[in-house]
């Protein structure tokens, strides 16, 4: 499949893998699609930026499905472009304790309250990442 290439900043684009939820996508703009190979559909340095939200632990399951996905996506974003990642401590292990993430993204201090946001009693970790440029 030839890659796709991104329209405008102002464009959100959505990615499932299952067909029945392209009904909670834009119309015209949503992919059933694998995280995992994403890189294959969408053009290298494509997104200035990519939100990540409950994918690892509930279809990317396993650490080499999670590098993979880490690595597709950090392929469609810009230099210097932003990775929102949620993910579930009690399903996943840390992604940020890759050595793909360390050498490929620096943490992104946002708001002034740091590149982690935990949220303990649900069981939930927000990485706010940035592509090294």
């Amino acid at each position: 499949m030839a890659p796709f290439l991104s329209g405008t900043a102002e464009e959100c684009w959505t990615t499932d893998i299952e067909v029945a939820h392209a009904k909670w996508g834009a119309a015209g703009r949503h992919f059933t699609w694998d995280l995992v190979t994403i890189d294959r559909l969408i053009a290298a340095e494509s997104f200035d930026t990519l939100l990540c939200n409950g994918v690892f632990g509930f279809g990317v399951n396993t650490r080499s499905s999670q590098l993979a996905a880490l690595q597709a996506m950090e392929r469609i974003l810009k230099p210097g472009g932003r990775l929102l990642l949620g993910w579930n401590t009690d399903r996943v292990e840390d992604p940020a304790t890759f050595e793909f993430v360390k050498s490929a993204f620096v943490g992104d201090d946002l708001n002034g309250r740091g590149a982690r946001c935990a949220v303990p009693e649900a069981g939930y970790v927000y990485d706010f990442l940035r592509r090294k440029e």
